[in-house]
This record gives structure tokens, sequence and C-alpha cells, in this order.
């Protein structure tokens, strides 16, 4: 092979190289805490309930996209742990309550220079019972730049159910430049450290007067996981034949900020 022969193939090599390490994934895990229950007023002063999960490490409280060309959020029980949701009692409100798990990150345009979404998918992992929450991936031009978020309904009818992580992907038809998003936190607060809530509301019987179950106790908890051998009910969905122009939009509601000192787990 002739000299100037390698050396065009060397240029090529190089070019290919700094193609393929000039975009990179975004892996970002929330790890919670001990759950907190507000029964009978909510942290927004509703007549209800919230269980709050407080993120017991600490998220990032801001992302940079540059080379940035897939982003994965999971949100994670602390290692040997597992979370446990409970359905809400019969007395609540239409007998019925919301799980999410939420991140948003950036203002409107500031994630322009990802592109488009192409593709997203999404596992949760559940170690027994079965998991109502459904996910969604959303890149705004009037809200959050980029939302990542899991829901579900939760009736007082449905089973319990345990799960120990959920993640969220997302694949961009761009590559990220060096832009900085700030996270919102999904209690309405900016750079707010929350895992994930679980609300629901109560019965309104006039101006000021509520009909206020008593308090059943927390109705998601953090237990260690079963020893023995537990079926691992893995599940992945993926979420790419849906248009992402209406996929899943949830009803959100934003709540107050929980300034708690959670025990370490």
């Amino acid at each position: 092979m002739t000299k100037a022969k390698l050396v065009c193939l060397a240029g090529l090599s190089g070019m290919v190289a700094s193609l393929s390490s000039s975009a990179s994934p975004l892996n970002i895990t929330f790890t919670g805490g001990v759950p907190a229950l507000y029964w009978g007023f909510s942290l927004s002063d509703d007549p209800g309930f919230q269980d709050v999960i407080p993120a017991s490490g600490a998220p990032s409280s801001s992302i940079n996209l540059a080379g940035v060309n897939s982003i994965t959020m999971t949100w994670s029980a602390p290692a040997g742990y597992m979370y446990v949701v409970n359905p809400p009692p019969a007395a609540v409100q239409n007998s019925s309550g919301e799980l999410y798990l939420v991140a948003e990150y950036g203002s409107p345009g500031q994630a322009s220079s990802l592109g488009s979404i192409i593709g997203t998918s999404w596992s949760v992992h559940t170690i027994y019972g079965t998991s109502p929450l459904a996910a969604s991936v959303i890149m705004n031009a009037s809200g959050p730049a980029l939302y990542f978020g899991a829901s579900g309904g939760i009736s007082s009818s449905s089973a319990p159910f345990a799960f120990t992580s959920l993640s969220i992907s997302a694949n961009f038809s761009g590559t990220g430049t060096a832009q900085t998003l700030q996270r919102s936190a999904y209690d309405g607060t900016t750079g707010g450290d929350l895992f994930g809530i679980y609300v629901g509301e109560f019965a309104v019987n006039g101006p000021g007067t509520y009909d206020i179950p008593p308090d059943p106790g927390s109705l998601i908890t953090l237990e260690p996981l079963p020893t023995g051998n537990t079926p691992d009910k893995s599940s992945t969905l993926g979420l790419a034949a849906f248009g992402f122009g209406s996929l899943l939009l949830f009803g959100r509601k934003r709540f107050s900020t929980v300034a708690a000192e959670q025990p370490a787990v």
C-alpha cells in the first residue's frame, strides 16, 4: 500500500473516531429517602394526603447538554430496599390517588440543540404486585425544556405493589451543545430534592368543612428486600410507537417544597 493511501486511511479513521466520540449518553439517577406522610391537609393546603419521598442523595441541580444524544433518568430505592405502595382508604374521595415520579430541566427552547425525540423506552423493576405507572418524555416549547415522568392512578381496590427502580430513556436526533439546564423540582420550586409524591384528595362538604378520614399511617413505605427466591417481575415498555406531541400528557399539579431532615437508610 502506498504512503499516500496510508495517510488517507489514517485521516478517515481519525474522522470516524472523532464522530463516534462526539456524542454520548447522559445518565442521571435519583435515590429516594424515607417517605413522609402528610394527612388531613397536604403540603399545598388542600384537604387530602401526600406521601412525599425526598431524594436522599444529591440529584443533579443542573445538566449540561454538550455532546449529549441520549438521556436516561432512573429513580431508585436505596440498595437492599424497595418502596411498597399501598392503596388509599376507601373513604378518600373517589377512592383513588396518584403516584408521580418526575424530573424537569431547563426553560423553554433550551434543549433545541437535541433536535427531536426519535425513540423512548422505559422499564420498571417490580418486586411484587402490578405497577400502574406509565411513562412520558416531552420536549417543551412553552414549559420546562425536558420532562421525564412516570405516573399512575391507584384506587382503594388496587393491590399493593413494590418496586426497586424505574428508568426512562430518550434518544434524540441531534447532539447537544454546551447548554446548561437547571432542574425545576416537581414540587413547584427550583432546586428542590424531590424523588416522588403520592397524592389524593378528600371530599369537601362546604366552605371550611372537610370529610377527613382517620390517618391510616404511611401509604408508601421503604422496606428491606425480601430474602429467598422472589420472582423478578421486571417489565420493559417501548413508547416509540406513540406520537410524541401528545404522548401521555398527564394532568400535573405542583406542590410546596418539603423542608425536613430525613433519617439515613
